[in-house]
């Protein structure tokens, strides 16, 4: 919903509103509490749009009713069930939805447009304090396909809809995709969730890292650099002979895109552990490297706005005793892909001099899982890709084993 008219249908109903200059604001929660109990079946999420558009408008009204008509919303929309997003809100209206307990996102981005470089895609500064409040963040709509064709646009080409799906995944928020029905890239899709259509999510919204938010080594200030960051947490079990342990492990993801210049990450910008060592892996170059203290990560700067690069982070450590064991990356099939809708039950033991890596993958029957584990030989790290077909929801198991003489991987 954008606003009310002046001239609405549900003044000669009975409804009342306060008149702004172009647009009326109800004067109690009767009217959405009308309009959402005949929707009760089949809403599920109520926007409310133009909201800064609202303020604007409605200078001159009762405090009383401006301060008043979002808490209606949320009141009405809980009665039945649904939640609300904002869209367009200002920082007032942000802060308010700590007292409405039905707000649960807001729109982070401008609106989309295709190719456009400083539209939908900048996402993660707002995220910051959106997340800071509770609210999960809407990247906005984009194309999955690069050609709409028959579009009633002026431009219908979409050239990078990988890197709008990457900012969705990392969003932890809504997606919405706006192809044609018959243009849709499932490819793409299917990246970003289970075949059930379960949104696969970090445990927080991507947010800046420090050192994109800090001036840069001539003194200027990094306004609008895209490097951004979030995890997933697992908890890993761990037994040899009669003892065990449960521990915690965290894979990380990071963005980068349209950077003005070379940016060299350690462990410690990304807050980690940073006498540990890590694994980055390139995920559209299928690439490793080694990350430590001493062995930086590199980004160089980026040769057009939509450059960009994706990368899954992983410690090696807990995964590797007596130096051997498989280093887990997760499902390659998805961009989160760690996501415990996907991948949990993991668990590490030594048996017999031999290691032995287990995971449990969850999906519908049909659908192919990609595991991504990694192990060291004399040559250093080596990527191995381990294709299992869920045979039987709700999902399929992996072992993974290395000993003295042999190694190797097997679904179950």
């Amino acid at each position: 919903n954008l606003y009310f008219s002046p001239l609405n249908d549900y003044s000669s109903m009975g409804f009342n509103f306060t008149t702004g200059i172009e647009l009326a604001l109800p004067k109690s929660s009767d009217v959405y509490r009308y309009m959402f109990r005949n929707l009760e079946n089949v809403m599920i999420v109520y926007e409310q749009d133009w909201i800064s558009y609202i303020d604007d408008n409605m200078v001159s009204a009762p405090f009383d009713d401006i301060d008043n008509w979002l808490g209606w919303v949320g009141q009405e929309a809980q009665q039945v069930g649904a939640s609300v997003q904002l869209s367009m809100p200002t920082p007032r209206y942000i802060l308010d939805s700590l007292r409405i307990p039905a707000v649960l996102q807001s729109r982070a981005s401008l609106d989309y447009r295709p190719n456009d470089p400083y539209g939908s895609r900048f996402i993660s500064h707002t995220s910051m304090f959106l997340w800071s409040v509770g609210l999960y963040p809407y990247k906005g709509t984009f194309w999955t396909s690069v050609n709409q064709t028959g579009c009633r646009y002026d431009n219908c080409v979409e050239e990078h809809p990988l890197l709008h799906s990457v900012i969705a995944a990392l969003s932890g928020g809504p997606i919405m995709v706006s192809d044609r029905y018959d243009l849709l890239n499932t490819d793409i899709i299917f990246k970003l969730c289970l075949k059930n259509g379960t949104l696969l999510k970090p445990a927080k919204p991507a947010t800046p890292l420090d050192i994109a938010l800090l001036p840069l080594p001539d003194d200027s200030a990094p306004s609008l650099i895209e490097l951004s960051h979030t995890f997933n947490y697992q908890s890993v079990h761990y037994s040899i002979n009669s003892t065990s342990s449960t521990f915690t492990v965290r894979w990380d993801y990071l963005l980068a895109y349209g950077l003005p210049q070379n940016m060299v990450l350690t462990p410690k910008d990304l807050n980690l552990d940073p006498t540990q060592q890590y694994l980055a892996y390139d995920y559209f170059q299928d690439k490793l490297l080694l990350f430590n203290e001493t062995i930086p990560l590199t980004i160089f700067a980026a040769s057009t706005p939509f450059d960009f690069k994706y990368f899954i982070i992983v410690p090696t450590t807990p995964f590797r005793k007596s130096g051997m064991g498989w280093v887990l990356l997760g499902d390659l099939t998805k961009y989160i892909t760690m996501a415990p809708q996907r991948v949990n039950n993991l668990s590490i033991s030594l048996v017999s001099s031999q290691i032995f890596l287990n995971l449990r993958t969850f999906g519908s029957r049909g659908e192919e899982v990609v595991v991504g584990v990694i192990r060291e030989d004399i040559l250093g790290f080596q990527l191995t890709k381990v294709a299992c077909i869920i045979n039987q929801a709700p999902g399929v198991s992996l072992v993974c084993y290395e000993g003295p003489t042999s190694f190797g991987c097997a679904c179950s």
